[in-house]
C-alpha cells in the first residue's frame, strides 16, 4: 500500500532571527565615497558605493514560509539603499587638486616632476601608507625628537639658523613627527639615510611647497 505523508516540519523563530542578524553582519555596507589610492606606482580611482542594509523582517517572513512549504530554488535578500556618498567620481579633481607619490625603494618623490629624494634608514624606516600634509612651514626650526639616535640635542628645539638644524628652506609634516624638507646633504640623496624624513635638494622642495596645501595626500610605498 502506497500513501504519501505530509511532513510536519518545526522550526525555532529565535534560530531564525539569529541566523538573519548573522546575515545581516555579513551583506550590510555603509555608503563609500570616492576615493584615489596608489597602487603599483599607479593612481588608481575608487568609485563611490551606496549603502545597503537587509531588511531583516522581510528575510525571517520568506525564511519561515520556505521552511513551511519548502521548494526549490534560492532566496533573494530584501536590502535597500540606507545611505549615498557624499563624494562621487566627479568630486575627485576638485577634492584632489594635487597628490604626491613617494616610492621609497626608488628614492623618488613624484607630484608634477619626478624628484630624486632620502628616506628613513634601516631602523628609523619612512612610515608607509596614507597621510595628509598637516603643516607647511617656511624656514623651519628643528624641534629634535626625545629619541637616542639625538644624544644631547634629544627634545631641544633647535632655530632655522643654527649650523645644527638639519632642516633647510621649507617643511612639510605629515606622520608622527615625520615630514619632508630641504636638504644641504645632496650627497644622501637617492639613500636610506634620514631618521624617517623625506629629503630633497633645495630648489627642489621648495618648488614641491609651492604646489602642494595642507590636507594634500602623500602615499608612501
Amino acid at each position: 500500500m502506497n500513501a504519501t505523508v505530509a511532513p510536519k516540519v518545526n522550526h525555532s523563530h529565535a534560530a531564525i532571527e539569529k541566523f538573519v542578524e548573522n546575515v545581516a553582519t555579513r551583506v550590510d555596507d555603509p555608503a563609500k565615497d570616492a576615493d584615489i589610492d596608489i597602487r603599483g606606482g599607479k593612481l588608481s580611482r575608487q568609485p563611490a558605493r551606496n549603502g545597503i542594509t537587509v531588511q531583516q523582517p522581510k528575510l525571517v517572513a520568506a525564511l519561515v514560509k520556505r521552511m513551511r512549504s519548502p521548494a526549490a530554488g534560492d532566496i533573494a535578500v530584501p536590502a535597500k539603499v540606507t545611505e549615498r556618498p557624499d563624494q562621487t567620481l566627479a568630486d575627485l579633481a576638485k577634492r584632489y587638486p594635487t597628490v604626491i607619490a613617494v616610492n621609497r625603494d626608488d628614492k623618488q618623490l613624484r607630484l608634477v616632476h619626478t624628484y630624486k629624494i632620502a628616506v628613513g634608514k634601516a631602523g628609523l624606516e619612512t612610515s608607509a601608507g596614507r597621510y595628509p600634509i598637516k603643516e607647511k612651514i617656511v624656514n623651519p626650526p628643528w624641534h629634535v625628537p626625545t629619541s637616542s639616535w639625538a644624544g644631547a640635542l634629544a627634545g631641544k628645539t633647535i632655530a632655522p639658523d643654527d649650523p645644527q638644524n638639519p632642516l633647510e628652506a621649507r617643511w612639510m609634516g605629515f606622520h608622527d613627527g615625520q615630514g619632508i624638507h630641504g636638504t644641504d646633504d645632496v650627497a644622501s640623496l637617492g639613500t636610506a639615510a634620514s631618521h624617517g624624513c623625506i629629503r630633497m635638494g633645495v630648489p627642489d622642495v621648495k618648488e614641491l611647497f609651492s604646489q602642494v596645501k595642507i590636507g594634500t595626500p602623500l602615499f608612501l610605498q
